[in-house]
């Protein structure tokens, strides 16, 4: 299995701005998996307004994503299994909160005889345009080029 890729994975926003990030699974291993997990930890900076895909479940900043076999009939050759080169797409909606802890890790896992033996991860950062340092916190300025 792979993060095979992140949508806005490095995205230049500004503070209270929303936006979706798509994260795309594919299984490029030999066997085919019955369930997965997918794992998010959102720094303080960002909300997450949103998520599809799987059995959602949130605790603090981390959010869950169960893909069972329910969810997977309805993708790929739909026969219930997470097959070689198919692929699953998780969305997120986020919104930006402030201009520091920007940068969200993600982990999937898998494995067998219901025990998460494997793991991959991947992360995505938020970079705030134009920003002005006033005492410590930041604002951005917009229409300040635009003369």
């Amino acid at each position: 299995m792979q993060i095979q890729s992140i949508s806005n994975q490095l995205k230049t926003a500004d503070i209270g701005e929303v936006f979706v990030r798509e994260i795309v699974l594919k299984n490029n291993g030999a066997g085919n998996i019955k369930n997965f997990a997918f794992r998010r930890i959102y720094p303080k900076g960002l909300k997450l307004k949103g998520v599809s895909g799987g059995i959602v479940s949130s605790n603090g900043d981390t959010t869950w994503s169960l893909i069972d076999s329910a969810t997977l009939v309805k993708h790929g050759n739909k026969d219930r299994f997470f097959d070689l080169k198919e692929t699953i797409t998780l969305t997120d909606t986020i919104e930006v909160l402030s201009c520091q802890n920007l940068t969200v890790n993600y982990l999937t896992y898998w494995g067998c005889d219901k025990v998460w033996c494997k793991a991959i991860s991947s992360a995505a950062n938020v970079i705030i345009g134009f920003i002005v340092q006033v005492n410590k916190n930041c604002t951005t300025v917009k229409g300040f080029f635009d003369r």
